[in-house]
Formats: structure tokens, C-alpha cells, sequence
């Protein structure tokens, strides 16, 4: 695998810099309320530069959404082939579970939750890549031999425990989501 280059570094740094300035915006004025030359000048940048890394205001927390997504994928890939379908489900989450345990990035994604939650455009867009990414588990599922119908209910019910689980921790000030997404999906282990 090549390791990203100095370039791609430095855009990745600089993409993280605004996706910071951006939720400490949003949660301080409001999504709404904040626009593109707003988030460019606490950036130190012009709203063309902007541009370069974000084709949105939206796309500067779908970006953490997408790439959240494509590693639970990747991990329900590298999962045993013969596992079963539920078991190799929770395992893919272990990537976002560590996510939320680490208390900084666990204190950004409660924020970006909450600015979430508190705009509609944004619970849409979420809603849309959820949906983007149960269509994804699903045909890696279906690619396993597990049936389509079954490879959508597995796959949809994940996500929707993984949104519970985020939501419950986040309203308890929990540490993590481990033992509530771990609840959550049991409730659902007996049908599955």
C-alpha cells in the first residue's frame, strides 16, 4: 500500500483544521447562521481556497461521515468469510467504537451529533449516508452468499443500532459506545 504523499498530508491536516473551526462555528452560532466566508475567514483563507478542500458547507462534515462509512466496509471485508453475518457486523464497528473511547475525538463527535441533530438539512444528509452505507455492507453481505433480503435487514439493522448507540452515550455523557451499541445490538441478536 503507497503512503499518502506530502501533499495529500498537508491537504488532509488542512481539511481537519477547517472540519475543527467549522463544528466550534456551528456549535457556537448554529449551522444555519454560519456561512462558507465565515468558516474561509476563521480558516485563514479566502472562500475560493475554501473551495479547494470542501465543494460545500455541507460536505465539511459529510467528509467524517464518508470516511467513518468506507472504514466499516473495508473492516466487514477483511472480516472471515464463513463468520457469521451479525458477529462480523459488530466487529466492523470496532473502528468507530475506538473512535468514541479516544475522549477528544469522543467530544467532537458529540458535538458534531449535536449540530446534527439541531438542523435538518444535516439529519437528512446523515440519514442519506446511512442508508449509502447499509446499501454497501449489504452487497459485501449478499457477495458472502447471505440472501438479499437478509443482507439488507442485517445491514439496516446495524446502522440503526449504531445510531441509538452514539445517541444513548451521547445523552449519558458515557465514555464511549461500546456497551451501548453492545446492547443494542443484542436486543436485535435473537431474530438475527
Amino acid at each position: 500500500m503507497d503512503l499518502p504523499s506530502l501533499r495529500d498530508r498537508k491537504r488532509l491536516l488542512i481539511q481537519e483544521d477547517i472540519m475543527a473551526v467549522a463544528l466550534r462555528l456551528f456549535r457556537e452560532r448554529g449551522y444555519e447562521a454560519t456561512t462558507v466566508d465565515d468558516l474561509a475567514a476563521a480558516s485563514g483563507m479566502s472562500r475560493r481556497t475554501f473551495f479547494r478542500y470542501f465543494p460545500s458547507k455541507e460536505d465539511v462534515l459529510a467528509g467524517k461521515w464518508t470516511a467513518m462509512g468506507e472504514g466499516i466496509v473495508v473492516a466487514l471485508m477483511e472480516r472471515p468469510a464463513d463468520e457469521e453475518p451479525w458477529t462480523s457486523l459488530r466487529a466492523s464497528l470496532t473502528g468507530v467504537v475506538d473512535h468514541y473511547a479516544d475522549p477528544a475525538r469522543r467530544t467532537d463527535s458529540y458535538a458534531l451529533d449535536e449540530v446534527v441533530d439541531s438542523t435538518p438539512s444535516l439529519r437528512a444528509a446523515f440519514v442519506a449516508k446511512v442508508d449509502i452505507l447499509a446499501e454497501a455492507l449489504s452487497a459485501v453481505l449478499v457477495s458472502r452468499g447471505v440472501a438479499e433480503v437478509r443482507a439488507q435487514m442485517l445491514a439496516r439493522a446495524c446502522g440503526a443500532a449504531l445510531t441509538v448507540a452514539m445517541r444513548q452515550a451521547r445523552a449519558t455523557g458515557a465514555e464511549g459506545i461500546a456497551d451501548d451499541l453492545d446492547r443494542a445490538m443484542g436486543v436485535l441478536t435473537p431474530g438475527m
